[in-house]
């Protein structure tokens, strides 16, 4: 609690807390400044280090917990230590009137100096220790960033003896440059970074059925796979059941913002965590709890620099990972170095066959789901309608030296017997109480069914392009709360009723 005050705005220690609060706290406002501190003061030594250890991020049944000193300890201040001093090192007359003064830093503002010193390798400086000559590209940040520099002046030379040790004389040399040939002969401890990967604690709350149960235990036989299921299947109830098994924290890479809203309700629907501790990056947002994060995949691949946070997870589940095997995508996929790796698709194999892209990524297809076997199973079958209609291509178009697939659309969206046979064909399925979506790529035909059927249907649910948060949050609450006995539909474009939409009332489409 006393860590959690230190921001501006109180954080929940139980759920912030643990994931953001106190990485964020110990690893910037001790470690990284302690790190900043040495490149002025280099006497100060590595010593101050030791006072670091894992077993304070959390507090397991036997151990010590947190043992540094707070400030203003009783004893302590009768000797004149544990005191705030004024820029002249002169202890301030009235200690707790200077510390009501000073102001506290907000948690976003901690989390962003926190990124930032991760990339410029200034949390502790320090390497881990290598057995060849040259840095393993493994170790460099994904953003690729050079470390920092040394800064001057620098002698022209310097008399260096090889005795026992190697002894350098200091008098010459810049604080800078002192700090750096103190930080040459040490590298961290891996004990440390061992005991700090304790497992994250996650339970899945639900109940897989058998064929998810075999899809779940195909995967969790290896560290890396692919669910080649079609849709409907889980696939995100069945990454739920396994980030819970796997117990690391997992950065979730999605390709649209819609999908990223839907996964944070399903994992706070089918883990044990709160909607605090899902974080999430894209759309405007850069909320991280280091525990479970869901990011939008353009969001992290900014002008080719990957962004170094993709390091620093255990697990890695890509839904939709067909859109792997693109450059801009691939490039964070191959930035990641944690130990488990999970792609979710419904479509593999791709037509311009770069799926061996996918594979090399996330690894083979560890269980595929045949899209025809499953709807065997389903307690309903599926019925394929085909409607003739009176559309004839418009001479203008046939005598167009080159017309385009636009063109044609274009036609087809201003038909009017066409468009009114689509209308009478939706109000009839409805009649027939069936819930039925429309479809349609163009956003003035979208509009033009939604003045048709804007005073018919009691619950008119519309999703496109161009729709704000507040919009998108509304129409999807609508859809969530549907009342049984109205009569609804939903008008929406491809891009936003694609990949990844869930609607299990849903039972037409046009």
């Amino acid at each position: 609690r006393v860590v959690a005050n230190v921001f501006a705005k109180p954080q929940n220690v139980k759920f912030a807390g643990l994931a953001v609060v106190l990485r964020c706290f110990k690893h910037f406002c001790k470690t990284s400044v302690l790190t900043e501190t040495m490149e002025n003061r280099p006497e100060l030594g590595l010593d101050s280090y030791d006072r670091f250890f894992s077993n304070q991020d959390t507090l397991p049944q036997g151990g010590f917990g947190n043992l540094i000193a707070l400030p203003l300890q009783k004893k302590p201040r009768e000797n004149g230590n544990s005191i705030f001093l004024n820029e002249s090192f002169k202890p301030y007359p009235d200690q707790w009137q200077y510390l009501s003064k000073i102001i506290k830093i907000g948690r976003d503002q901690v989390e962003t100096l926190f990124e930032n010193a991760c990339g410029k390798g200034r949390i502790i400086g320090l390497r881990m220790p290598i057995t060849e000559e040259d840095d393993k590209p493994w170790d460099t940040p994904p953003s690729g960033k050079k470390k920092n520099q040394i800064v001057g002046p620098f002698p022209e030379t310097i008399q260096i003896v090889l005795a026992n040790q190697i002894f350098i004389p200091k008098d010459d040399l810049s604080p800078s440059l002192r700090n750096a040939l103190i930080r040459l002969a040490a590298f961290q401890n891996p004990e440390f970074y061992q005991k700090q990967a304790m497992r994250v604690d996650m339970k899945f709350n639900g109940q897989l059925y058998p064929d998810q149960k075999k899809a779940a235990k195909a995967l969790l036989k290896h560290d890396n796979g692919i669910l080649a299921a079609t849709t409907a299947f889980g696939k995100t109830v069945i990454a739920s059941y396994i980030m819970a098994k796997r117990k690391a924290n997992t950065l979730v890479l999605v390709h649209r913002r819609q999908l990223q809203e839907q996964w944070r309700s399903r994992l706070e629907q089918f883990l044990n965590i709160d909607n605090k501790e899902i974080g999430q990056i894209g759309a405007g947002k850069r909320k991280l709890t280091g525990k479970v994060d869901i990011a939008i995949i353009q969001s992290l691949n900014r002008k080719g620099k990957v962004d170094d946070i993709v390091a620093n997870y255990g697990h890695l589940v890509i839904d939709e990972c067909h859109h792997i095997s693109a450059p801009s995508f691939e490039a964070i996929a191959r930035q990641f170095r944690g130990k488990y790796i999970t792609g979710l698709s419904a479509t593999v194999i791709r037509k311009d066959g770069h799926h061996p892209i996918i594979y090399m990524n996330c690894g083979p297809v560890r269980y595929r789901v045949c899209a025809k076997s499953q709807a065997k199973k389903r307690a309903f079958n599926h019925k394929l309608i085909i409607r003739n209609t009176s559309f004839e291509l418009p001479q203008d178009l046939q005598v167009k030296e080159k017309m385009t697939i636009s063109d044609l659309y274009a036609a087809l969206t201003h038909h009017t017997p066409r468009n009114t046979m689509i209308a009478e064909d939706v109000m009839e399925s409805i009649y027939n109480g069936r819930f039925p979506a429309l479809l349609t790529e163009r956003r003035e035909h979208l509009e033009y069914f939604r003045e048709i059927f804007e005073d018919r249907i009691d619950n008119l649910i519309v999703f496109k392009g161009g729709m704000g948060k507040k919009q998108l949050v509304a129409a999807q609450e609508k859809l969530n709360d549907l009342s049984e006995g109205k009569s609804s539909l939903i008008l929406a474009t491809g891009r936003y009723l694609g990949e990844g939409f869930d609607q299990p009332r849903l039972d037409t489409f046009f």
